[in-house]
């Protein structure tokens, strides 16, 4: 069996196909859309659809820290797009799937400081970030003044959405920007699949079935899935690799 999973609804991909690898005796765990758009309650935010920054994003359960990246960010009607949020969406699905109130929150500082457009997991913190915005801004009040404090630093659409302040207001909000996580997009925006055929039933040497004799499993189908950048590819290369010799013999 190697039917894949349900990301890219136009592939083809069923949920049939897990009812197959159930009637063989295999347990499937929960499925959920992976390396997929976050649906955010955005209200004035929706003024910046279609706009891509570069930024570091965290996702928070509360007061606690789940998972952090870096890279482009593209603000969309719904939400938030860009690989680097996309790989938030396991985790933000946990939460929702448990009742929780996902949020992230968005440091915009490397549209004016260092540029982080490359996709980065787990980037290192900046404690700082906003202390340097801060130092930014008073210096470009004091040559500029308040009314053209933001002009030329950042997109015209994003100017329009900051909040009328001080420079120690603009700080906190161009740096921990909060955005509520309302949801995931489906599946047919989804690269991946989350979840799958419960890996405890197969042979992690040969692929083959531990409950069903003569069957061999690959690829997405199976509960495994990794960041983006090629690793679920090579998973389902590797795996077919593995299983093909093996039912063979």
């Amino acid at each position: 069996l190697a039917t894949g999973g349900l990301a890219g609804g136009a592939l083809g991909n069923r949920r049939e196909d897990y009812a197959l690898s159930e009637h063989f005796g295999h347990r499937i765990t929960s499925l959920s859309a992976g390396l997929v758009p976050l649906e955010c309650a955005l209200g004035r935010l929706k003024k910046l659809s279609g706009l891509r920054v570069p930024a570091r994003v965290t996702l928070l359960d509360g007061a606690k820290m789940i998972a952090r990246t870096a890279g482009e960010v593209l603000f969309t009607d719904y939400g938030l797009s860009g690989i680097c949020v996309m790989q938030l969406a396991r985790d933000a699905q946990a939460l929702l799937s448990a009742g929780r109130k996902p949020e992230l929150r968005l440091d915009l500082s490397p549209v004016w400081f260092t540029e982080t457009r490359a996709y980065c997991r787990d980037p290192e913190p900046v404690p700082d970030a906003k202390q340097k915005t801060l130092a930014l801004l008073r210096e470009r009040e004091r040559r500029f003044g308040r009314k053209d404090l933001l002009t030329g630093l950042l997109p015209d659409t994003l100017i329009g959405v900051c909040p009328a302040g001080s420079p120690e207001q603009l700080a906190g909000f161009l740096t921990a920007l909060p955005l509520e996580v309302i949801g995931v997009r489906p599946f047919s925006q989804a690269q991946i699949t989350c979840g799958g055929i419960d890996t405890a039933q197969v042979d992690p040497a040969t692929l083959g079935s531990r409950v069903s004799p003569g069957l061999f499993l690959a690829g997405e189908l199976l509960n495994v899935d990794g960041d983006c950048g090629g690793y679920n590819l090579q998973f389902a290369f590797a795996t077919g690799i593995i299983a093909g010799r093996n039912a063979a013999l």
